[in-house]
Formats: C-alpha cells, sequence, structure tokens
C-alpha cells in the first residue's frame, strides 16, 4: 500500500479538514482484503481521518455506491443510530478520483475497537443488534432509490451455478483436496438454493447489510 507523494499533495487540496498540513502522513490501518485503508496523523483540528482507496474491481460503480451512502444518511437522520460516512470533497461528491483511482475520506471514530476475532459472546451480540437495527431503520423506506453495487451480489443461483462449474474445471488435485468436504457439503444441500429462488418471489425488497462480520462494527473501548 504505497502512498505517493502526489497522492498527499491532492488529499490536502481536495478535503478542507486536510488543507494546511504540510506534514501530511498516512500509515496502514485494519487488515481489509479488498480495499486500501490508511489513517492520518493528528490534523490541526486534533482529529485524525481514514483513508481508503476503493477496490474499484470489485467496486465498478462508485457512483452507485454514494447514491446510497446519501439515501441511507437522509434516512437514518435524527434516528439513534451512529453512522459515520465519507466527508464531502471540495467539488461536494463523497468519492474522489486521484490519478485514476477512487478514495475517499471518513473521520475516525477515536476510542473505537475492531475485532476480527470476537473476545465474547457479548460482542456477538452486539454486532447482530447493529446489523439488526440498521435493516430496522432502513428496512423498507424508499427501496426502490437504492441501486444495486455489486451485480448478482444477492443471487444465490449464479453463486452456486459458479461453485459448480469452478468445482468441474478445477484440476489441482491438492486443492480439490482441500476443499472436497465443504464442495461436498454444499452440492448435498443444494436443495437450499431451489428453495431460496421460490421464497424470494413473495418476499418484500428491503434494505440490509450483506456483509455481517462482527469485524465490520466499531466496538467502544
Amino acid at each position: 500500500m504505497q502512498v505517493s507523494p502526489n497522492l498527499l499533495v491532492s488529499l490536502s487540496e481536495l478535503y478542507v479538514v486536510l488543507s494546511g498540513n504540510t506534514k501530511l502522513a498516512l500509515y496502514p490501518l485494519g487488515t481489509g482484503l479488498i480495499n486500501d485503508t490508511w489513517i492520518t496523523n493528528i490534523q490541526e483540528n486534533n482529529k485524525r481521518y481514514v483513508v481508503q482507496r476503493l477496490n474499484t474491481k470489485v467496486f465498478p460503480s462508485y457512483q452507485s455506491i454514494e447514491n446510497n451512502l446519501r439515501l441511507a444518511k437522509e434516512i437514518l437522520s435524527g434516528k439513534d443510530y451512529l453512522l459515520f460516512l465519507p466527508l464531502e470533497n471540495t467539488n461536494g461528491d463523497l468519492h474522489t478520483n486521484i490519478e485514476n483511482e477512487i478514495y475517499r475520506v471518513t473521520e475516525f471514530c477515536e476510542g473505537s475497537q475492531v475485532y476480527d476475532t470476537p473476545p465474547s459472546t457479548k460482542h456477538i451480540y452486539e454486532a447482530a443488534k447493529a446489523f439488526a437495527t440498521f435493516t430496522r431503520y432502513l428496512g423498507s423506506e424508499r427501496v426502490g432509490e437504492f441501486e444495486e453495487t455489486i451485480a448478482d451480489f444477492h443471487n444465490l443461483s449464479k453463486r452456486f451455478s459458479d461453485l459448480e462449474r469452478a468445482w468441474k474445471d478445477c484440476d489441482d488435485q491438492e486443492r480439490r483436496s482441500q476443499a472436497e468436504s465443504l464442495v461436498n457439503f454444499a452440492l448435498t444441500n443444494c436443495w437450499i438454493v431451489d428453495l431460496y429462488a421460490r421464497s424470494v418471489k413473495s418476499i418484500p425488497k428491503r434494505i440490509y447489510h450483506h456483509d455481517t462480520k462482527v469485524n465490520n462494527i466499531l466496538f467502544k473501548t
């Protein structure tokens, strides 16, 4: 995760909270596998900020992400739900194109902690509660205005079909040996795919978090 001098200059020019700092520095943050994430040094307002470079191979439509974030902010406004969203740049956008890479800046939540492995069942409960509250507040409001950010991310039939094809085409015997029990378990339970395909037609559309891992929740330390 190299940081170029041009990136630092552009960030300080495009974000008011980072402007005027001739010694802006970025340090790697977290263990995420998709996007690159850094934290800034302390700024003139005594705050730190998170800078993230989006992986556009995974998220090719950052404009859709921006649309969804703005909608979520409007709906959650005034409700008891803490949500850290990207800050607007000087152009009023939540995402910034710098040297053909997409970045966003968020205020760092001081005193927060992320757990890759939850230290207790209490943490698991609180994470589940946070995701459930998110769904309760956003669930059915203005569903049609939200945009799909990753094509077929929720398409279980396609995902299962991809698994079957990959398993059929895999000629790496060591890899097949390692994965065989898990793949067989999935193939044995293929009826779930058909059940879901039939059931989803009668389930109301709603907004929910589709990556409900504990490390996607900030905990107070």
